[in-house]
């Protein structure tokens, strides 16, 4: 699991760049695209969320998709988990989890 450091309240873009196993870009421009905040990987309720709406994907069919997060989204410290859920069909969807850790703002 890779883990992605922020600073709290900061706004920010993520960027993702989505291979397959053999490390060839997939080309998302059907995919629909969600990112989920969690406190724990076994929560059913999301610290706050993203869909497909929320996603920049002009360079999706390189791979590279894009979503940024509000300062509001950014209003905690310490450590959560990110899940990237790409949905290419009703039964060939992508679940990558990201360990996110944010650290005190310098307010």
């Amino acid at each position: 699991m890779e883990t992605i450091s922020l600073v709290q309240k900061e706004a920010k873009t993520l960027k993702f760049t989505v291979k397959d196993a053999s490390g060839t870009v997939v080309n998302c421009s059907s995919a629909t695209c969600s990112l989920y905040c969690k406190t724990n990987m076994s929560d059913s309720t999301y610290v706050f969320s993203k869909t497909d709406v929320d996603f920049n994907k002009s360079q999706a069919s390189s791979g590279i998709i894009k979503v940024g997060l509000t300062t509001s989204n950014l209003n905690f410290v310490g450590k959560k988990y990110l899940l990237l859920m790409l949905s290419f069909s009703a039964t060939n969807v992508d679940k990558t989890y990201f360990e996110i850790i944010l650290t005190n703002s310098a307010e």
